[in-house]
């Protein structure tokens, strides 16, 4: 939430708006929210070591990141989320990895 807050200001967007961003952020979270109100008892997280796991949270990852208004950003706008679930693992995970680092380099710049 803070890395998104700090790449797409919330400065001169409505309340509604604001509030809108925020709730996609949030929905890159298992429970939508940004506290864990109730701990899951499977693993569905960014983290699941299982992929189909994953897959959901990370479509919505991908399109956060899609938004973003920085040149490395452009390539998430071309990746498919509709069909992330229904091409091969190998090629999620190779989605997954290049969305992580993007978010790892950003963040850490």
């Amino acid at each position: 939430m803070a890395l998104d807050r700090c790449v797409v200001s919330r400065h001169g967007m409505s309340k509604a708006e604001a509030g809108l961003r925020d709730k996609e952020v949030a929905a890159c979270f298992p429970s939508s929210d940004f506290l864990v109100r109730v701990i899951p008892i499977w693993d569905i997280s960014l983290g699941a070591k299982d992929v189909s796991d994953r897959v959901v949270l990370l479509k919505q990852f991908i399109k956060i990141l899609a938004k973003w208004p920085v040149p490395k950003a452009e390539e998430f706008k071309y990746i498919k989320v509709t069909d992330i679930n229904v091409v091969n693992p190998g090629y999620l995970e190779i989605v997954e990895k290049r969305a992580f680092l993007f978010y790892c380099q950003l963040f850490f710049n």
